[in-house]
């Protein structure tokens, strides 16, 4: 072959052309690739014949295969950050699921007819085994785990999705665990087309083997990190949009929170989660306080530690110059709270014409000489 440089302007152009015409050709063998295909797998959706007729029916009643969390028959994504524990929730999740235990304590679990397929992309299969020894439980057989760490297997894939249907029904599988999104996806994930290409092939996949349900973790933006309640899926924004719940876990000062954010389920606020080392079972915390009610309760700590190592300080002092986080409306009103229950004591000076308060001093009752 010629070295470009050598070219005339005249086969440049012919070359171009030439060039251009395969790329042509290719586009036009694809996009006829893809009608076979999509052809191929084809089949007229049920209906019938007007509103009228459907609505003449009564209203299925709404099952929850995990209560207030995920509705019989949906789809559910985990949005997890960085290190907060999205497999074990999903490893609660199985045993909830096959021994019908509550989830996280809390949530009610319908009882399954069919098994838990929960196939693993990330961790090694021995670390998931001495996870899995810890929990205790019981319907171990209602489980078919897949480890498919370091392989290449790929459900877009005509052979791989075609195995997975099979297995999929002769393992009556009714609940489906991918763990997670970016590990079972081998295309580019912030192209919003592959991925709906992907999420359309995990339907079809589970209509196709009689799967009810299914759920899958993604991890979330690592700019999204710190930023409490507003955690993503990281990459494009059609799992979003295909969910029909999304979970989200998050970690903050060594402390993991669950929330429901939103779907065809009640959105639930986060709350602070107990994990036993022993049995690796996750349970909410005793409280049950939310994480806005926990980070109240620590700032009303803080406050109160505030003064009581600078008696007699004033309002703005605590809520500006203590380097307690937060704002400064939400610390003045804690402050006065505390006034109110007792927690702190204050003696206030008001100008001569009784029109502002020019002096504050707050104290831990009991704790300034000549003070209550």
């Amino acid at each position: 072959m010629s070295d470009e440089s050598e070219l005339t302007d005249e086969q440049k152009r012919k070359r171009l052309a030439d060039k251009t015409t395969d790329r042509l050709i290719q586009l036009e063998a694809d996009a006829r690739a893809k009608n076979i295909r999509n052809s191929s797998l084809f089949s007229p959706p049920a209906s019938f014949d007007s509103m009228e007729d459907e609505l003449a029916g009564p209203d299925e009643p709404v099952i929850w295969t995990v209560g207030q969390l995920h509705e019989k028959g949906t789809n559910t994504i985990i949005t997890a950050a960085f290190k907060s524990g999205k497999t074990t929730l999903m490893q609660n999740l199985i045993r909830s699921l096959v021994d019908s235990e509550p989830f996280i304590g809390e949530h009610a679990m319908r009882e399954l007819d069919g098994r838990v397929a929960f196939w693993n992309f990330e961790l090694p299969e021995a670390m998931v085994k001495r996870q899995f020894r810890k929990m205790k439980i019981r319907r171990l057989d209602n489980i078919w785990p897949v480890h498919l760490r370091g392989t290449r297997f790929d459900i877009m894939t005509d052979v791989a999705a075609e195995w997975t249907i099979t297995e999929l029904k002769r393992r009556e599988i009714e609940v489906w665990i991918v763990d997670p999104f970016t590990r079972a996806f081998h295309g580019n994930e912030n192209d919003n087309g592959e991925v709906g290409d992907f999420l359309e092939r995990l339907d079809w996949i589970k209509s196709e083997a009689g799967v009810v349900d299914l759920f899958m973790p993604i991890h979330a933006g690592r700019a999204a990190e710190g930023m409490k309640g507003k955690e993503r899926a990281r990459g494009g924004s059609e799992s979003d949009g295909w969910a029909d719940n999304r979970w989200a876990t998050s970690r903050t000062d060594n402390k993991v929170y669950f929330r429901n954010d939103w779907g065809r389920s009640p959105e639930m606020p986060e709350r602070l989660t107990e994990l036993d080392p022993v049995t690796n079972l996750l349970t909410y915390d005793a409280l049950g306080l939310t994480r806005s009610q926990l980070s109240s309760a620590g700032t009303r700590a803080a406050i109160l530690d505030y003064v009581r190592n600078h008696p007699l300080c004033s309002k703005n002092l605590i809520t500006k110059l203590s380097g307690i986080t937060g704002e400064t409306k939400l610390l003045a009103s804690l402050v006065d709270d505390l006034v109110k229950t007792g927690g702190l004591q204050v003696e206030q000076t008001w100008s001569q014409s009784g029109s502002k308060i020019i002096k504050s001093e707050y104290w831990i009752p009991g704790t300034v000489p000549g003070k209550p």
